[in-house]
């Protein structure tokens, strides 16, 4: 087996392993092997610092994984975090920064007094 087309197995089985701990269908998981690796997870989730806007997370072999915002059009994605180490961490970790990330999100947007 070629070396390319084995690490792109590895690569699709990981994010297929990261989208289920996510909840998310491995349909709605995209990933590219070759020089450039990246992945996208298509989040059914919003936070509640922009309710009206669906979540996401790529990854790439460069940065790791991030949360983002869809893009409302032609913009870039908006980063809401960032995990840039470890580059492949387990996929339960993913699964536990993205909990903790939206988390956080409704803690920084809830008003005084309010126990979100």
């Amino acid at each position: 087996m070629e070396p390319e087309y084995r690490e792109g197995l590895v690569l699709r089985h990981y994010v297929d392993a990261v989208a289920e701990q996510v909840g998310v269908e491995a349909g709605a998981a995209l990933c590219e092997s070759g020089p450039r690796p990246s992945a996208y997870i298509a989040l059914a989730d919003s936070c509640s610092a922009w309710p009206e806007r669906l979540l996401m997370l790529l990854w790439n072999g460069d940065e790791g994984w991030r949360l983002a915002l869809e893009p409302d059009g032609p913009e870039e994605p908006v980063i809401i975090a960032t995990w840039p180490r470890p580059l492949r961490p387990a996929p339960a970790r993913v699964a536990r920064r993205l909990r903790d990330a939206l988390r956080d999100s409704a803690e920084v947007v809830a008003p005084a007094g309010d126990s979100a």
